[in-house]
């Protein structure tokens, strides 16, 4: 198991959001986390990348305890977190976002990745961010700036991508292009883990799935086991179910 969550507590000061929360992504794995709005999946990825402490419970990394550790330190452990948001310096150019994300990037080695530097393979995911890496990234379009996003968290070189809600506010046809390289990205050895509302979109991709529900996880299993299920098709994929 490349990320081991056991039996986590967590929230903001007095109020806990997240109850005994147990998962996991083995090595080379998509994992979804689906649920309403309310029910802490981004309270699980920030507590996951450092910003929200654990005050119950553990979460391990490649067998090594991460959960007390400063947020610097797990991305410097291969782990990178797309925030729901996108969190980018809208002032800077899509280079200098990039360079943000190169800054902290976890340098295991010297080779560059697929044998170009890690900016070239940012821009040959995302073509776009090429045509428009001297403009600010404020100015860019809602796909364009997720697709900045993605690619700064690359440039940290991860071994395990978190991403919350990468589909929120985004057409069809974007989420669609962006989930089409999360599948490459994964073919290439990249393991994701990624919350999302949009279940649909999730569960299509993903290996296994967990829901979470008001802070607990409360079914889990392989996605086409899940898609099969009655209660997930009624409350997460607006199917009818006589």
């Amino acid at each position: 198991m490349m990320l081991e969550v056991q039996g986590v507590y967590a929230g903001y000061g007095p109020v806990t959001v997240l109850r005994e929360v147990s998962l996991g992504v083995e090595e080379g794995e998509i994992v979804a986390v689906i649920g309403p709005n309310g029910a802490g999946k981004s309270t699980l990825m920030r507590t996951l990348t450092g910003l929200i402490r654990v005050s119950r419970g553990r979460v391990d990394f490649q067998g090594e305890e991460i959960h007390r550790l400063p947020p610097h330190a797990i991305v410097s452990k291969g782990i990178a977190h797309v925030m729901e948001g996108r969190g980018l310096f809208a002032p800077l150019t899509v280079e200098e976002n990039l360079r943000l994300g190169a800054s902290v990037a976890r340098r295991r080695d010297s080779k560059e990745a697929d044998g170009k530097d890690q900016y070239q393979f940012v821009y040959d995911l995302f073509p776009r961010l090429y045509e428009r890496r001297q403009q600010a990234a404020g100015t860019l379009s809602g796909g364009e700036q997720q697709m900045l996003a993605v690619g700064r968290a690359l440039m940290a070189k991860p071994r395990l991508l978190l991403l919350d809600e990468p589909s929120a506010g985004l057409g069809p046809m974007v989420v669609e292009k962006l989930y089409e390289v999360l599948q490459n990205l994964n073919r290439g050895g990249l393991s994701i883990l990624v919350v999302e509302q949009n279940a649909r979109v999730a569960l299509e991709i993903a290996h296994r799935a967990y829901v979470l529900t008001t802070g607990r996880v409360t079914m889990s299993g392989p996605t086409k086991d899940l898609i099969a299920d009655r209660r997930v098709q009624a409350l997460y994929l607006g199917e009818s179910v006589e």
